[in-house]
């Protein structure tokens, strides 16, 4: 008897708590599908909305350091980009140099081998009087179409124009070569240049090509300076003028 009482007891106060509880629920008003549709469009928007209000711009400052780190990179950058114009330059001197080198070395090893030809000796001598010359290559090559044209003359006061119109001779002379060659001064009395009244005059040229193709040339001009006297090898009859140099009419290529 008891339980069931205590039984209802408790179905009634569970009763009168969701009586209570149901008048005080708020009842939500029931709106058309259109309304529902722009609220739900709306209720999209707003987050993206806010999420704009509520997304701070936020500005990086960069520090000095971070500057400078970048200024640097980027000045290393331009200078591997920018040439240096003063090593350009000192490139430029040292190729020149280098190429004048080269060339003045070309120049002194084409001098030293080159041909050289001229006169080594010359002797004045009587019946006839006569011209001996001897032309000698004294370079390490060989000198190519040989031309040598020599002349001799006796005069009195002396000779302005040393003509030189026969080829006497035209060879290859091979390095320390020598040919030995005369030209007579025609027929003239021995003892009036004894006496210094005359003088004999013995000249020449040389032309040739050395073997580098350079055409060369060589002239040379020489005069009688008294008596020499016997030559003890060949007997009193033949006579020797002492030689000298003229001042004019001797050089060379």
């Amino acid at each position: 008897m008891f339980g069931l009482l205590k039984k209802s007891l408790v179905c009634s106060i569970l009763l009168c708590s969701a009586i209570a509880s149901y008048g005080q629920t708020a009842t939500t008003p029931i709106e058309s599908p259109k309304k529902q549709a722009a609220s739900g469009n709306e209720a999209a928007k707003q987050p993206t909305r806010d999420a704009k209000q509520a997304t701070p711009a936020v500005e990086i400052a960069p520090s000095s350091q971070s500057d400078q780190k970048t200024k640097q990179a980027t000045d290393q950058y331009d200078s591997h980009l920018t040439p240096d114009w003063w090593l350009i330059g000192l490139t430029g001197l040292l190729v020149v140099a280098t190429g004048g080198m080269v060339f003045y070395a070309r120049d002194t090893a084409r001098r030293q081998l080159r041909a050289y030809v001229g006169c080594q000796s010359i002797s004045i001598v009587a019946n006839p009087i006569r011209g001996q010359f001897s032309i000698k290559n004294f370079g390490q090559t060989m000198a190519k179409d040989v031309e040598i044209r020599l002349a001799t003359a006796v005069e009195t006061v002396g000779i302005t124009q040393f003509k030189l119109d026969t080829l006497k001779c035209k060879t290859v002379l091979m390095p320390s070569e020598v040919a030995g060659l005369e030209e007579a001064a025609g027929q003239y009395d021995s003892g009036l240049v004894n006496l210094g009244a005359y003088t004999i005059y013995a000249w020449g040229r040389v032309d040739y090509k050395d073997v580098f193709g350079n055409q060369r040339w060589t002239i040379f001009r020489f005069e009688s300076d008294g008596v020499r006297g016997a030559d003890e090898s060949t007997g009193p009859t033949l006579r020797h003028w002492k030689v000298k140099t003229c001042l004019e009419g001797n050089d060379a290529t």
